[in-house]
Parts: C-alpha cells; structure tokens; sequence
C-alpha cells in the first residue's frame, strides 16, 4: 500500500534524514583542570577553614580557596601545568607539595593531614621591688619623753 505524502511531509523527512547522519553532538571537551581533595588532621577528623594555596610553578599564577565544613576543597579551572600546592591553619604545621602535573581536563585528587604545630611558651618574669621612698633625703624618728 502506497501513502502519498505532501511536499510538507517529504521536506520533513528529508530533514530528519539529514539529521540523523550528523550523528550525536560532539561532547565538550574541558582545557582547564582541576585540584580537588580532603584535609584532615592526624586523628582523621576533617579541617573546616583551612586555606589552601594553589601556584603555577611556570607563570606564578596563584589560586587560593578554603575547606568547608567537611573538609572538602576543588580549585577549578587551572590551565594545565606544573604546580604547587600549600594548605594551612593556625594551629597546625602548614604543608606543601610541589611538582604536581595537570593536564588537559584533568582532575587530580590531593588529600592533607595537617599535624599539630609544635607548642611555643614564652613565661614572662617581673618583679616588684620594695615600696622605698628615694625622694626625701631627711631623717625622721620618733622621740617620747620618759
């Protein structure tokens, strides 16, 4: 059996043909990378508030982000290279590793364990000396009749 078809019909299949021959859409492909990761101390609990410092060893280019309540950081949005990273807070040994690669969309994973600083006393000394006076220089005493 033969349908006819109009020439509205037949256009629109020739397009759903057309269209079906391109094939999918090309997938975006990211340029950029990305630093991503989890700081700890050393009992394991997670570090909220930790600053974390991302610099490209090649050009300086210098990122810096801050943990969440988890612990969690990314830094996104990094050119491929060569970089280094730093994470600190106070109270804790700041730590740094260098010589991280990244490449085209990319993203690497980089966890921390910050360790306690070492504690710093400092113990202040004063001392009071006796109440004398050094203003007067008359003698003085007390005589009673007797």
């Amino acid at each position: 059996m033969i349908v006819p078809v109009s020439a509205a019909g037949r256009a629109g299949l020739a397009l759903a043909f057309v269209l079906s021959l391109a094939g999918p859409p090309a997938a975006a492909q990211s340029t950029n990378a990305a630093i991503e990761g989890t700081v700890t101390d050393s009992g394991g609990a997670v570090l909220p508030g930790v600053t974390i410092t991302v610099t490209n060893e090649a050009t300086g280019l210098t990122r810096t982000t801050v943990t969440g309540e988890r612990g969690a950081y990314r830094v996104s949005e990094l050119p491929p290279g060569r970089y280094q990273l730093r994470a600190e807070l106070p109270g804790f040994a700041a730590i740094e590793r260098s010589g991280i690669v990244l490449g085209l969309g990319s993203t690497f994973a980089l966890n921390f364990e910050l360790a306690l600083a070492s504690i710093q006393e400092s113990v202040t000394v004063t001392g009071a000396a006796p109440i004398v006076e050094t203003s007067q220089k008359s003698l003085e005493t007390n005589i009673s009749p007797a």
